[in-house]
């Protein structure tokens, strides 16, 4: 699932949840938080194929789950820039703070090799 489609679905979900009253501030908040998280990812990405390293480490990837609750995949993640990673970090630490999903079991990944990326020439890391 591509970046814009899964913002589109977590923006779905908090608009629903919102529109059918769940009446739940910690669900509202994590699904606030994992917008956040999925809108931030993008801008780690931005690299610069001059520099090396720039895509030197990765970072957990937003996901839904079967039912369409939005939650963060800790074991399929996209590879960042180093220096871009200070607002993921801070979003990560709220969310968990915040006591939201975390799944570290087997998450729909498909872009994540495990391996260091690389900077494309169009400036972002894959």
């Amino acid at each position: 699932m591509g970046v814009q489609s899964l913002l589109r679905s977590i923006a779905g979900a908090a608009l629903l949840s919102a529109a059918c009253g769940s009446g739940d501030p910690q669900a509202t908040k994590c699904t606030q938080l994992l917008l956040q998280y999925a809108k931030a990812l993008p801008v780690a990405a931005a690299c610069d194929p001059a520099v090396t390293g720039s895509c030197s480490t990765s970072r957990a990837t937003a996901s839904l789950d079967p039912a369409g609750a939005p939650f963060l995949c800790t074991n399929c993640e996209t590879n960042v820039n180093p220096a871009n990673v200070a607002p993921l970090d801070a979003l990560f630490s709220q969310y968990q703070a915040a006591g939201c999903h975390v799944s570290e079991e087997t998450c729909p990944c498909t872009e994540f090799s495990g391996k260091p990326g690389v900077c494309a020439g169009n400036g972002v890391c894959n």
